[in-house]
């Protein structure tokens, strides 16, 4: 868990392969094929909600014309967005895996598209490549997950933090601004894309797009620093934790 420029919030180490060259992938054929390899990927919070990022906190970009797993992203495209590259797919956890691109270097995927960062992104948090081209988009987790709770079985979102509703919200809209929202962080994301039912989308009064789930838009609690955290259920008689619809309230 550190600070970030978002508030308190965890950051989810999805992989570590080490730093160093390795001799201990059965599928290399040299030390020296490891050494690209990224230290971590994590996933972190944005300005555009929970993404991928590299070790560095730099975001990582998926590429609508990469329609299969195979890079289409090449020569001056390649300048402006590099690939991701590692040194083989040993120790890469589903859903992630390599591609090998034309020069013979592997590029590490996730659920099968090749993965990118942005060149003018340079420090951690910037996510200025989201949307360009309308075909170039943020790598990121679900936007919801079930997770098992001490109040159940609840949806977290994909740094595991417990996700709200706020009865005050009585249609799509939200009615959570400025120091509500401070203590109630909406659950945002970069756009629609990928998003399916019982889940959509409702646009927030600064423009970003908060996700609902069956028309309630979802919130994360100030209070809840850690995963499995519950603080904000029933807080003012209005803030519930947000459950499958299978799921018994306790």
């Amino acid at each position: 868990m550190h600070r970030s420029l978002f508030g308190i919030a965890v950051t989810l180490t999805i992989f570590a392969t080490g730093c160093a060259a390795t001799t201990d992938d059965p599928t290399s054929s040299s030390a020296d094929e490891l050494t690209a390899v990224p230290c971590r990927v994590e996933i972190v919070p944005s300005s555009l909600g929970v993404i991928y990022a590299t070790e560095a906190n730099l975001s990582l970009y998926t590429f609508d014309n990469d329609t299969t797993s195979a890079s289409t992203c090449y020569d001056a495209c390649a300048t402006r967005w590099p690939a991701v590259l590692v040194g083989s797919s040993y120790g890469l956890p589903a859903p992630f895996g390599v591609t090998t691109r034309k020069d013979g270097t592997r590029q590490l995927t996730v659920s099968g598209r090749p993965l990118y960062r942005f060149f003018q992104d340079a420090a951690p948090g910037d996510v200025k490549g989201e949307g360009i081209g309308g075909v170039w988009h943020l790598a990121r987790p679900a936007a919801a997950k079930v997770v098992a709770s001490s109040a159940g079985k609840i949806y977290a979102n994909g740094l595991e933090l417990s996700l709200y509703t706020f009865d005050n919200d009585t249609t799509s809209a939200s009615t959570c601004n400025d120091a509500c929202a401070a203590r109630w962080p909406a659950l945002v994301v970069p756009s629609a894309k990928g998003i399916e039912a019982p889940f959509a989308v409702t646009t927030r009064t600064d423009g970003k797009t908060q996700v609902t789930l069956n028309g309630k838009p979802l919130y994360t609690f100030a209070g809840d620093r850690a995963p499995g955290d519950v603080k904000g259920d029933g807080i003012g008689g209005v803030w519930h934790l947000a459950r499958p619809s299978s799921a018994p309230a306790y």
